[in-house]
Formats: C-alpha cells, sequence, structure tokens
C-alpha cells in the first residue's frame, strides 16, 4: 500500500500540476498543452491578500471590484490567512511565493486521492486502486481545480478519505470517536476556507462508512448510527466556522457577522439569481425552469478526456457517460447480490450516497449552481468520480488482475509521449507563426489581396490588459502577483477564434498575425477550446479559440490593431477579421 500510495501521488501530481497528458483544462475556455507554474482557477483572491502586510492577520481576503479589490467578507479565508503568514516569514514577495504554494496544493490533493485508491486496493485488491489512479490522471476536472491556491481541494476530499482510509481501523468505541472528531475537524478546515460545496463535503463520509459497514456486513441500526454520527461532526465543525467567522467580522470590521453571512446565505440558496451574480440571465425561463436547465448542462460537461495531441481523435467522456456507468454498476450489484460479494453492494451503495452529496449542493445552493457552472463540477469529484474510478477497477477484475499494472506501468509512457510530441508541435507552431508574418508583411506592401474563404475568425473582445477581469489575468498568464495587476497594464489583449477548413488537428490550423501602424507586431498567441466552437463544428476544435497579447511596446499611438488570419498549411490564404 504504501508503495502504491507513492507511485499513485507521483503520478496524478505529473497529470495535474503539469498536465502531462495535455488534457482540456478547463470547463469553458480550455488550455491542453503541457504547463508550469499553473496558480490555479479563482486564485487572483489568494494573490490580493499576498500583497496586503498592512492588514490584520486574521483580516479575510479580497475579491475584484470595479474600483479595485474589496474585502470579501463571504467567508474567513483560512487559506489567504495563512499563506500569507507563510510569504512573511519566509521573506518571499508574492510572485516568487505563489507558484510553488499552488504545487504544494496540487501535492496535497494527489496524496489524498492516492490515499483513496490506495486503500481501495488494499480492500478490493488488484487491479482496483491502478484503474483508478489511471482514470483519475485523465480527468480535467482535478487539472483545473488541484493547483488552485482558493478551492484548496484537499480540504474538499478530506472528510471522505478520513473515513475511507481510516474506516477499517476505526473497531472500538476510542477509536470511532476520534476518527469522528476528526471528520467534524475536516469539515471545520474546510468551511473556514470557503462554504461552498459545504452539503457535499458533509455527506460523502457517508459514502466512505456505508462501503465498509456493507463489506462488513453490519446491520442497518448500526449504518444509521455511523451516518447521524458523521453528520452531527459535519454539522458541528460547519457551526464552528460560523462562529469563528462570525467573531472574524466584529472584530476586524465592527459589523453584525450574522446579518453578513445571512445575506450571502439567502444569495446563494432563496434569493433571486442576480444576488448571487448580477447580470445573469435567465432568458426568460421560470426560476425552477432555469435551475432544471443549468442543472441538465453539468451532466454534458466533460470528467475525462484523451490527451488533445491525439487531433480528431482526442474524446471526451461527460457526467452523464460515467453516471450511466454507475448506474449500470449499481443496478448488476443490486441484481446479482445472491451471487456477487459484498464487495460490489458496498461500492454500488457508496456511489449512490456520493452521487446524492454531489446533487445535494446543486438543489440546496441553487442560485451559486446556476451561475457558477465553470466551477461546480467539483461537487461531482467529492467524492464521486474517485468511487466512480474505483468501480470501474473492480469491475476490471473479470479481465485480469494484472491490467492494472499494465495500465499503470504505460501511463508515464504515454506523458513523456505527450510531452515530446508537445514540444515538436509548439517548434512546428513557431514556424508556422513565422511564415504567417512574413505573408502578412508582403500583404501589407503588396496590392491590396481579396480574403479567403477558407480561413475564418472573428475578434470577440478587445481591450486593455488593465481591463481584464483579474480571474481571467491569472489563466492567462497576465497577472502580476507583486502590483495585484497585469504586468503590462496597457498592453493590448485580443481574444476570439480562428480556423481554416473545420478541421480538427493537433496543432491549430490557422494562425493569427496583429498588426498596427503598418507593420506586424510581435505578439504572444495562446490557443484554445471553446466550447461553443466544439458545438458549431460539432468535434473538439481544441486549438481554435486564442488570445493574443500585444505588448504596450509594440502599439503605434492614434494607430489601430488589425487583424489577420491564415490557414496555417498554406499562408497565402489570409482574411481579414474585424476588430470591434
Amino acid at each position: 500500500m504504501a508503495i502504491r500510495l507513492a507511485v499513485y501521488t507521483l503520478l496524478l501530481f505529473a497529470s495535474w500540476e503539469f498536465n502531462l497528458l495535455g488534457l482540456p483544462d478547463a470547463v469553458d475556455w480550455s488550455r491542453c498543452e503541457p504547463r508550469s507554474g499553473y496558480l490555479g482557477t479563482e486564485s487572483h483572491l489568494i494573490l490580493y491578500r499576498l500583497q496586503r502586510a498592512d492588514i490584520p492577520a486574521l483580516h479575510p481576503l479580497f475579491s475584484e471590484a470595479p474600483h479595485g479589490p474589496r474585502p470579501y467578507r463571504s467567508q474567513f479565508g483560512a487559506q489567504g490567512i495563512a499563506l500569507s503568514a507563510a510569504c512573511r516569514l519566509t521573506a518571499t514577495d508574492p510572485a516568487r511565493f505563489a507558484p510553488p504554494a499552488a504545487s504544494a496544493f496540487a501535492l496535497l490533493t494527489a496524496l489524498v486521492v492516492a490515499g483513496v485508491f490506495a486503500a481501495a486496493h488494499r480492500d478490493l485488491g488488484p487491479p482496483a486502486g491502478d484503474v483508478a489512479c489511471v482514470l483519475a490522471a485523465f480527468s480535467p476536472v482535478f487539472v483545473k481545480f488541484a493547483p488552485s491556491l482558493y478551492w484548496v481541494p484537499f480540504l474538499l476530499l478530506a472528510p471522505f478519505a478520513l473515513v475511507w482510509v481510516f474506516g477499517p481501523r476505526a473497531t472500538t468505541a476510542g477509536r470511532r470517536a476520534v476518527l469522528v472528531a476528526g471528520v467534524g475537524m475536516a469539515v471545520y478546515c474546510k468551511a473556514l476556507c470557503g462554504y461552498e460545496y459545504i452539503t457535499t463535503v458533509i455527506l460523502a463520509p457517508l459514502a466512505a462508512a456505508w462501503f465498509h459497514q456493507h463489506r462488513a456486513g453490519e446491520s442497518p441500526g448500526r449504518k444509521v448510527r455511523a451516518a447521524a454520527a458523521l453528520v452531527a461532526a459535519g454539522l458541528a465543525g460547519f457551526a464552528l466556522a460560523l462562529g469563528t467567522h462570525v467573531a472574524q467580522i466584529e472584530a476586524v470590521f465592527d459589523e453584525d457577522g450574522v446579518a453578513v453571512i445571512r445575506e450571502r446565505a439567502v444569495g446563494r440558496t432563496t434569493g433571486g439569481v442576480g444576488t448571487e451574480l448580477p447580470g445573469v440571465d435567465s432568458a426568460g425561463d421560470t426560476r425552477l425552469g432555469f435551475a432544471a436547465k443549468c442543472f441538465r448542462e453539468y451532466f454534458g460537461q466533460r470528467v475525462l478526456s484523451t490527451p488533445a495531441a491525439l487531433g480528431r481523435w482526442a474524446k471526451d467522456v461527460p457526467l452523464l457517460g460515467v453516471v450511466t456507468a454507475a448506474a449500470a454498476f449499481v443496478v448488476v450489484a443490486w441484481g446479482w447480490r445472491q451471487r456477487l460479494s459484498r464487495d460490489a453492494g458496498a461500492l454500488a451503495g457508496g456511489l449512490v450516497i456520493a452521487l446524492a452529496g454531489g446533487v445535494s449542493w446543486q438543489v440546496l445552493a441553487v442560485n451559486h449552481m446556476c451561475v457558477h457552472r465553470h466551477l461546480n463540477l467539483i461537487v461531482f469529484a467529492v467524492p464521486f468520480l474517485p468511487l466512480a474510478f474505483v468501480a470501474a477497477g473492480y469491475a476490471v477484475t473479470v479481465v485480469g488482475r494484472r491490467v492494472g499494472v499494465v495500465l499503470l506501468g504505460s501511463l508515464p509512457l504515454l506523458m513523456a509521449g505527450n510531452l515530446a510530441h508537445s514540444a515538436a508541435l509548439a517548434r512546428a507552431g513557431d514556424v508556422d507563426q513565422r511564415h504567417a508574418e512574413t505573408a502578412i508583411a508582403g500583404r501589407l506592401t503588396g496590392p491590396p489581396a481579396v480574403d479567403d474563404p477558407r480561413a475564418a475568425g472573428a475578434v470577440d473582445r478587445v481591450g486593455p490588459a488593465a481591463a481584464v477581469a483579474p480571474a481571467l489575468l491569472v489563466e492567462w498568464g497576465l497577472f502580476d502577483a507583486n502590483t495585484g495587476g497585469p504586468a503590462d497594464p496597457n498592453a493590448v489583449v485580443v481574444s476570439g477564434w480562428a480556423v481554416s477548413g473545420w478541421r480538427s488537428t493537433a496543432r491549430p490550423s490557422a494562425r493569427v498575425v496583429a498588426v498596427c501602424g503598418g507593420k506586424v507586431v510581435a505578439c504572444r498567441v495562446q490557443w484554445y477550446r471553446r466550447p461553443d466552437l466544439d458545438a458549431l463544428a460539432g468535434k473538439p476544435m481544441h486549438r481554435a479559440g486564442f488570445v493574443a497579447v500585444i505588448p504596450s511596446a509594440e502599439l503605434v499611438p492614434g494607430e489601430r490593431v488589425r487583424v489577420f488570419v491564415l490557414s496555417a498549411s498554406d499562408p497565402t490564404c489570409v482574411t481579414e477579421v474585424p476588430v470591434p
């Protein structure tokens, strides 16, 4: 188990921190290249906090606002408080402190999930843990969330992991009391870092308790008592966090802490949709109809992906696919319960409870669910997805017990191959870009040319980096953690899409060239996968959306920016796209 724990941790860390498998790394706009130094989604809230050494030690986080960061009273902000203290103690500036901190969070997340899979291997035998680890390495959900300084996903999973890993050893009343207390403290720590998904976090340990108790043949009464104790511990941890948060607000801001928390709770649950995030358009739907539409959308989001470097052979598995497979497992386990071991029934019950825990947040925090569709997929990873991966590994037992070792051994080879292939694609892309820039330079000095419809594209947004939302600045690598804004505020950021032939290719089918003042200007272009283009093309378009950043030094005062789209295979195939 110790060896597998180490191996699983390293493989999951390599995938989630560096994206060595080249998976789409977000629900909406997603990159697919290996990466380094990624700070994680929503981490600007923590970066704002790291800059402020002039505030009380227990001051909460800061959120973005039209006139600069403002105190984020919606939560205690323990992750920001702890990281800020560590940053000051190490005398490190935020820009150098944040990347290793994000790596540490990714490592802790990998360790917690690896512990779950190693314990599954201990309890169920091979290849349950091995197959689960391989599947989790291909999960874009963790690629997006694992390094996040804000979401601290290892704390989201901690209450479940504690019961899953240590449940079999809680054989005496004293040990059970210690385990239940540990769950309560884990929920307390998570709630201090944010109340999002708290119902899922509280209910998740019930799935692990059911698994162990059903395997052991315990009576329904003991299962109910164990579930009640775990829920009570989780609620106690939640209540203690609320009390700590109220005391913080009253001490730091001299405000009514209960009223502040109540206002945010109403906004996320029973209030109008706009109270959670102003400006959300429900498109004329009734409240229930809009909520149902948002809820259904989650089941179309991807939870497993193959490397984007596969081009047209790259595939995605939506949440609905995993839920359907899990439902089939549950039906088989129930229908053949007299023939199968109790392990199947234990896993089946755990899957049902885990999925119900994820759905609980979607229902009880309905407004949060509706307006955070780029985030809430994580509720199904705490702990439904890990359990579904374990169930898949258990089902693979009928194929052979060594298949897991083979898959596990092939994972580092696939990572190394994808890394080499991605480097080759990047070099080829640099050549394509130089050819494209040369072609545009010739077009500017030659006679007027006619646009070629085979190269298509559009500019969705253009403006100075200072006007870009901080969350996007972090995602696009433009956020300066030392100043709390873009490193080059006057740089022009152009976002849009560009394709040639609507082909799903391993590298961009089109290139983007910017012109200002009658000359080609140097700019950094990042390529993304966009769900709207996927829907339009009817297939994954991994590198069709783009973000181009033109440094302020390249701009010519008084001159507008022009954008050209060129076919990567034929630079003479050019279209100039309108720039707002």
